[in-house]
């Protein structure tokens, strides 16, 4: 920043004032500039319905900043200077406008406040000059003419309402921002209104207001990157403020979706311009990458003409293809990989690595957290159901499965038992040996005396002789002598058939089972 330099005892001038004051100015419309840029912005001016409720609204201080020459007009003796411009700033206070309604009903109307920077000079007084004739007699005004002479350039935001064109509701034109001026808001006021609200004040597309809070506050907080979605799926708009001058290469936004893409979708940050949106891949979105409420970062390629999504929340995440070991592989490459033979994968390593969805092979452990079900057969060396072992071999194990050999009494109930085999496999042994034996009971020795024959015998030899022989119950014809004549008597031996019963030597003779063995 330039000073102005002056000496002890030279005589003062005009222009050394004048010039340390466009010096200043200057020096400040630079650093202005180095932080904001060199496009016009507003700040403050925040517009609002005015209170008590009525047909007006209220425009708050605030500030104009844009280029303009270093001096448009001569700055006292110092001439206009056009050598170059600089970022200046113009002021405002507190302006209120009324906004009548239209008096046909279903009508409406724009209006549209406007900014613009001007240069004034004010504060004219009448000044006393030095009277080179008689110096203790200053003239009145120069050249003793007594006219008032401004004393301050002012810098000044100038604010003004256009009306625009009543029109019906919904289609009423927003009046055109004048030359030199820039369109900040617009109040809609219908037919037969008697009073403004929030929802009647919006602020214009192209309004280069700066965040409120200041550039280092929104830098920290994303303002100047962030915005809302206001499109439709798979088109999204958003407006940034400032507003997005020009797309430069690897410019990065983010903006909050309000629906969720199911295609190919678009994206416009800048007014009017609305370029692809693809994914880091740079392949066309497929549906899903986007979620309602979902924060999605984009970047410009300018090279290629479309935003590149790098960032999404809640959505499918695109990976492009894998290259070497150590990269992601995305499905339709998984897929294609399991299916294909020679891309690494043999059938056999294929079915072995991969848990296919109709059934296969998976080696290695498996850990289910949640519930398992399955509608086909389950084949493993070993299945954990939380504290539970099914063993290949059908044994199961745990706390209410003990294994043989841990369960002391078990051991002493059954000692010929196999140790190794589980304790449900005796339990079953046991409770079907129950079963089976209350269906087929089986007698006692003492319920089986007397109701089955436990040995057999011939008692002793008997001899008969008569001209007729008769047999006896329970004995059998072991002789017969046949040598005898007719007429004389015949002679044959019979011995008793015996049966025990009881197993203790008790014979009886069939057919004479209450007499005793007399020994015939």
């Amino acid at each position: 920043m330039d000073r102005q330099i002056v000496y002890p005892g030279a005589v003062p001038l005009e222009t050394d004032l004048l010039n340390t004051n466009k010096f200043a100015m200057i020096g400040l419309a630079k650093l202005a500039s180095a932080v904001l840029g060199s496009g016009t912005c507003l700040s403050g001016l925040h517009c609002s319905p005015a209170s008590p409720a009525s047909l007006q609204v209220h425009v708050s201080a605030g500030e104009i900043y844009c280029l303009q020459h270093i001096d448009e007009t001569a700055y006292s003796t110092l001439p206009a200077d056009h050598s170059g411009t600089i970022l200046k700033q113009g002021l405002t206070g507190d302006v209120t406008f009324d906004v009548p309604a239209p008096m046909q009903n279903g009508m409406s109307i724009n209006y549209l406040v406007q900014a613009a920077y001007i240069e004034a000079d004010t504060g004219g007084i009448v000044l006393p000059f030095y009277n080179a004739a008689d110096p203790s007699k200053a003239f009145n005004g120069q050249g003793n003419a007594g006219e008032a002479l401004p004393c301050v350039r002012q810098g000044v935001c100038s604010l003004s309402l256009k009306t625009g064109i009543a029109a019906a509701d919904g289609t009423q034109p927003t009046p055109e921002a004048d030359p030199g001026c820039i369109s900040a808001w617009i109040i809609t006021v219908a037919a037969k209104a008697k009073g403004i609200t929030a929802d009647n004040i919006r602020r214009a597309p192209e309004a280069p207001f700066l965040p409120t809070g200041g550039v280092y506050q929104s830098l920290q907080q994303g303002n100047l990157t962030f915005a809302h979605d206001a499109g439709s799926a798979n088109t999204y708009v958003a407006s940034y403020q400032p507003p997005i001058s020009s797309l430069v290469d690897g410019m990065r936004l983010t903006f909050k979706a309000h629906e969720p893409n199911t295609g190919k979708s678009v994206f416009s940050a800048k007014g009017g311009e609305t370029h692809p949106l693809l994914s880091q891949a740079k392949k066309e979105l497929e549906g899903g990458e986007i979620m309602a409420g979902g924060f999605i970062t984009v970047e410009w390629d300018s090279s290629a003409q479309v935003w590149l999504m790098c960032g999404n929340t809640g959505g499918a995440l695109p990976v492009p293809d894998a290259i070497n070991a150590g990269h992601a592989m995305n499905r339709r490459q998984g897929d294609g990989r399991y299916i294909k033979k020679g891309e690494g994968y043999s059938d056999e390593q294929a079915k072995k690595t991969f848990l296919p969805l109709k059934g296969g092979e998976l080696s290695g452990s498996l850990t289910v957290k949640e519930e398992l079900k399955v509608e086909k057969d389950v084949k493993a060396a070993n299945l954990y159901a939380g504290n539970t072992l099914y063993d290949g071999g059908g044994n199961v194990y745990g706390a209410h499965w003990r294994n043989a050999k841990d369960d002391e009494s078990f051991k002493k109930t059954f000692p010929d038992k196999n140790s190794e085999r589980g304790w449900l496999t005796h339990w079953l042994d046991q409770k079907f040996k129950e079963q089976s034996d209350a269906i087929n009971t089986r007698p006692t020795w003492s319920e089986l005396d007397g109701l089955y024959i436990r040995s057999i015998r011939l008692g002793s030899e008997t001899t008969k002789k008569g001209r007729r022989l008769a047999g006896c119950n329970g004995f059998v014809m072991t002789q017969w002598d046949a040598a005898k004549k007719l007429s004389q008597d015949y002679r044959a031996t019979f011995r008793p058939i015996q049966v025990d019963l009881t197993g203790r030597g008790e014979w009886k003779t069939i057919g004479q089972d209450n007499k005793k063995d007399d020994g015939l």
